[in-house]
């Protein structure tokens, strides 16, 4: 009698058959049935005889592909977190993916001043990968802390959300999407009493590189697909959430919601002023409902926030190939904005200039 080779995989059990006895005639079927009880211990009947527990080898693949007796190690975890931590200055992420070379390639080599660098990229069987900073001297306080600071005032929070959008720009000219914007992990020197304000973009360690730079024409393609991790639904876009559609145009939308979250945070708590619904009192749900209807003032009665506003409501369009393509432009105002395959070209170009 032949017998059964189980290889356990992810978690589900593969089976076939081995060699049959020479002195057997006729034909097996190889069609074994596949389904979500083969976790189970099965009776398996050909048409010779029984397969019983003892005609079956359980075991698994190892990572250099050799069969090993014996159940399979704890490797693949019933849920995966991701986790941070500062340790010597810098940022610590592990996350519980293996990051591709391609976008660990693009992540190496980012050289923009409102953008925390990477210095250190590894990872390890058989899914997760760990994310090292360069040290961020002083800028270890979030920009949710920051924006409801009594110290934070309305032309401090617009420098900050401008050196962000500056810092988008440039990822989407490199190719790369961070995929997790939120005020969190945006980081503000801590010594934010001071005129100047400098704010830095980080936390890469759900970041893509995308395969080819596409057009402004339509931010959405390219595009990749992978699951939204629970803990980002907030920020999320609505392909997002329901297709796990991850492009430039969900980054842009996802800036719309940081510019909401920055503005509640400051507005609801420097002028006691809400004329938008405090952020962190939605659920998700609620969060994708309000940025569908959109039905906020112009500009609150702080004009120097009507280029902001207009931009955060540009972002949250549900159809992402009609986000905006130069979000820079949209919060400075600027009328010649384009969506052609220019405007982002454009956008980076005014803001070299404006921040070099």
């Amino acid at each position: 009698m032949g017998r059964l080779t189980a290889v356990t995989c992810n978690s589900s059990s593969l089976y076939c058959f081995a060699s049959p006895p020479a002195a057997a005639s006729g034909s097996i079927s190889r069609d074994i049935p596949v389904g979500s009880g083969l976790d189970k211990r099965h009776e398996i009947t050909s048409q010779f005889s029984p397969i019983c527990e003892e005609d079956i080898i359980r075991g698994y693949v190892d990572s250099k592909g050799n069969f090993k007796e014996s159940d399979p190690p704890n490797v693949f975890p019933g849920t995966c977190e991701d986790s941070v931590e500062w340790k010597d200055g810098c940022l610590c992420e592990l996350m519980s993916f293996r990051m591709n070379r391609m976008t660990k390639t693009a992540l190496h080599v980012l050289d923009h001043e409102y953008i925390l660098p990477v210095k250190e990229i590894t990872n390890y069987f058989p899914m997760t990968t760990t994310l090292i900073s360069q040290p961020l001297g002083g800028h270890r306080t979030s920009l949710m802390q920051v924006a409801a600071s009594p110290s934070m005032d309305d032309g401090k929070l617009l420098a900050c959300l401008e050196q962000v959008a500056s810092a988008m720009a440039y990822l989407h000219s490199r190719r790369i999407i961070h995929c997790d914007l939120q005020c969190n992990y945006i980081y503000i020197d801590s010594g934010y009493d001071c005129p100047e304000v400098m704010a830095k973009v980080g936390r890469w360690g759900r970041a893509v590189c995308l395969p080819h730079p596409g057009t402004d024409d339509n931010l959405f393609e390219p595009c990749v697909r992978k699951v939204m991790p629970a803990d980002a639904a907030k920020w999320a876009a609505p392909e997002v959430r329901n297709d796990g559609l991850y492009s430039r145009a969900s980054d842009v939308f996802s800036f719309g919601i940081v510019i909401w979250e920055a503005l509640t945070a400051q507005l609801t708590n420097l002028h006691v002023f809400q004329p938008l619904k405090p952020f962190h009192s939605l659920n998700s749900r609620e969060v994708l409902k309000f940025t569908e209807l959109g039905n906020i003032p112009g500009d609150f009665g702080f004009p120097k926030l009507a280029g902001l506003i207009g931009c955060m409501k540009a972002c949250w369009n549900h159809n992402p190939t009609k986000r905006p393509g130069c979000i820079l432009g949209h919060i400075r105002g600027d009328q010649s904005r384009k969506t052609s395959s220019q405007g982002l070209q454009g956008c980076q170009a005014r803001t070299n200039a404006s921040y070099c």
